[in-house]
């Protein structure tokens, strides 16, 4: 299998498994490659396409100069800009993929990051996570402001009132980054019921003391709120 095939099937099986996991809808979220043939292009999902049915012919590959060659005569996703930005302003991801998850959806629409350091392994995993606010889809300004985010050393982006854009040095990585924070998002979400999600103290080996007992704060109750009222929005989309 040659490179262009092999980029084309990943691509078909990283969106595939996204779509049966329910982290993104039929016409929603899109995935790239940086293609390893010419490392100022790239691969990625087409638009208009339902993603439940992509096959690897179906993928467009874009050239340096912003041609496009498609087996299946498609055209590349609309959020393409967002793609290219981010590959230009670290060299060393290789795949992006951008989805809607239900529960980091819902923390968009509050307009929230969730806090990782609550699940110090998918933090380690995650590393930071940025937060871009609300631009035009498929817009460049969109693309320069989540790729400013990227810059900054972030490898995930909650994206205002939309989704999240995850990134890695393979689709494999960036693929367990996003299921991952998908589930700290959720457990998350329903931590939120009982009181405030508390960042792990200490380091050093020893356990820290549980504090039980502590009334939910005037803040956190009001996020309690945001939240039911965001998964509300996000429900009525995805059914």
């Amino acid at each position: 299998m040659n490179s262009a095939d092999q980029a084309k099937e990943i691509l078909a099986v990283a969106i595939a498994q996204v779509y049966r996991g329910r982290m993104t809808t039929t016409s929603g979220g899109n995935f790239s490659l940086r293609d390893v043939d010419n490392p100022a292009g790239l691969w990625i999902t087409p638009s208009g396409v339902d993603k439940g049915s992509l096959q690897p012919k179906d993928m467009v590959r874009v050239l340096a100069d912003g041609s496009t060659e498609s087996e299946a005569g498609h055209r590349a996703s609309s959020e393409f800009p967002i793609h290219r930005s981010i590959y230009e302003k670290r060299p060393e991801l290789k795949a992006i993929i951008h989805a809607h998850p239900p529960a980091l959806v819902a923390f968009a629409l509050a307009r929230k990051a969730p806090d990782l350091s609550v699940i110090p392994q998918i933090q380690k995993l995650c590393g930071s996570v940025g937060y871009a606010d609300y631009r035009l889809p498929g817009s460049e300004v969109l693309g320069e402001v989540i790729a400013e985010e990227f810059e900054r050393g972030a490898n995930l982006v909650i994206m205002e009132n939309h989704g999240v854009v995850v990134a890695g040095e393979s689709m494999s990585e960036a693929l367990q980054r996003l299921t991952a924070v998908e589930f700290a998002a959720k457990a998350l979400l329903d931590s939120y019921r009982l009181g405030s999600p508390r960042p792990v103290e200490n380091l050093d080996g020893t356990e820290a003391e549980p504090e039980c007992g502590d009334p939910i704060s005037e803040a956190d109750s009001a996020l309690v709120v945001a939240v039911e009222e965001s998964k509300a929005e996000v429900a009525a989309l995805v059914q």
